[in-house]
């Protein structure tokens, strides 16, 4: 499919066209041209005055195929995808059977559309129960991009030194939830807001303390670690400290921590329970700072989906967790922009995942192949059941208009336009 963009906004800190204005000819899923002057072609599909970015992947995708095939099937993870505007998933394990042998990696991998890649996180414990680590190397050689326990499990150091030993010797990277039981079987964030609703909350000190533990072993180890779902600005702190001497230590935050804070718990509204919970305004200013400051460098969906039961509760009894993918960047789009450009905030979803899964990321440039999301940082777009994507409806944002929608991905010369 031929595709031209006219006076896009090109967002790709790897390409010479980065935070310029140009348009671009794609043909046959190849960047055919690049120019700041008018290409005189026509295509049957022509975006103007749009941003374009390299495809944007998210890391920590909470998929349901195999297992929980109500919740989400590979093709409506890839279709949300798509309409979210991602072009890979990196998929969690906690599957059904549990993705911890190479066998069960190269199913998930095999999942992958003609528009999305999908790239399997292997469990790092047996059957994500913690007591002993997986065959990380075999799962690394059928594709896994990754090794987790999921933020449900959390591990002991002891196995956690174990598995960043095991993983630095074809430099593979774990990825760490810093939670842990206590901070699982609360309901939210410990602040004025849980104390007025009576519900027990989690202190932000038990993410200090979680992220400074595993980053000494890190630094012990001197491995490679993804520190995932930072929520707290104690949390932003000590990523910062630890980063000072560790090239390998890498950080993610939930867009839903960008986007709101414990205050939207006031209305007990179940789909806004998630994990880690939306904390206080000081933590969400916090988290944007760390973005702006490199200290956090990919921000990401925690899309967890689950069926209506699950969440049709009282809300002590509810269970965590919401989708995201297709609402990610509108939420962020409408919420940060007063707070940092386009041009800070994107790369956390087009270059650094790519980085930090060791990766060669997409790049705008003549002659390469289109890995790209195309998208309206001003066009109003409303989200709704009809619309929603997902075999799950466990959003927060349903009935909400947004100003910015994701236009278009391409991906394996294949193009998928969002209407």
């Amino acid at each position: 499919m031929k595709l031209i963009l006219r006076k896009a906004y090109i967002i790709d800190p790897n390409s010479s066209w980065h935070k310029k204005r140009a348009d671009i000819l794609i043909d046959k899923g190849i960047i055919q041209r690049i120019s700041k002057t008018n290409i005189k072609e026509s295509a049957k599909h022509e975006f103007k005055n749009v941003c374009v970015s390299g495809g944007w992947l998210d890391i920590g995708t909470h998929g349901g195929q195999p297992g929980f095939e109500h919740r989400e099937t590979a093709a409506s993870l890839a279709k949300t995808a798509a309409a979210g505007g991602f072009t890979g998933l990196a998929i969690m394990p906690n599957l059904l059977p549990i993705v911890d042998n190479s066998t069960s990696v190269t199913n998930i991998k095999n999942q992958s559309t003609k528009s999305v890649d999908f790239y399997p996180i292997g469990a790092l414990s047996q059957q994500l129960e913690g007591a002993s680590i997986t065959e990380f190397y075999d799962m690394s050689l059928a594709g896994a991009v990754g090794f987790s326990n999921g933020i449900e499990k959390p591990i002991s150091k002891a196995i956690l030194l174990r598995a960043l030993d095991y993983v630095k010797g074809f430099n593979g990277l774990i990825i760490y939830h810093p939670s842990d039981e206590l901070t699982n079987s609360s309901q939210m964030h410990e602040g004025a807001i849980n104390v007025q609703l009576g519900l027990k909350g989690t202190p932000a000190i038990f993410e200090k303390i979680n992220v400074d533990q595993s980053t000494s072993l890190l630094d012990y180890s001197n491995s490679k670690m993804l520190v995932h779902l930072i929520s707290t600005k104690l949390g932003v702190e000590a990523i910062k400290s630890a980063k000072r001497n560790k090239n390998q230590l890498f950080s993610s935050v939930s867009y839903k921590n960008l986007v709101a804070t414990d205050e939207e718990l006031l209305s007990f509204e179940s789909h806004w329970k998630v994990q880690p919970p939306l904390r206080s305004a000081n933590d969400k200013k916090a988290l944007v700072k760390g973005i702006k400051d490199g200290v956090i460098d990919i921000i990401v969906s925690n899309h967890v989906p689950l069926e209506q039961e699950l969440k049709a509760k009282e809300f002590s009894e509810t269970s965590k967790g919401s989708i995201g993918l297709q609402t990610l960047f509108p939420a962020l789009n409408q919420s940060l922009g007063d707070s940092l450009k386009i041009e800070d905030w994107i790369p956390c979803l087009s270059l650094n995942p790519y980085k930090v899964l060791g990766l060669e990321a997409p790049t705008i440039m003549e002659g390469n192949k289109a890995n790209m999301t195309i998208f309206d940082n001003k066009e109003p777009w409303s989200y709704n059941s009809n619309n929603n994507t997902s075999k799950s409806e466990n959003s927060p944002f349903i009935g909400q208009t947004f100003k910015g929608k994701v236009k278009a991905i391409i991906n394996n010369q294949n193009t998928i336009i969002n209407h």
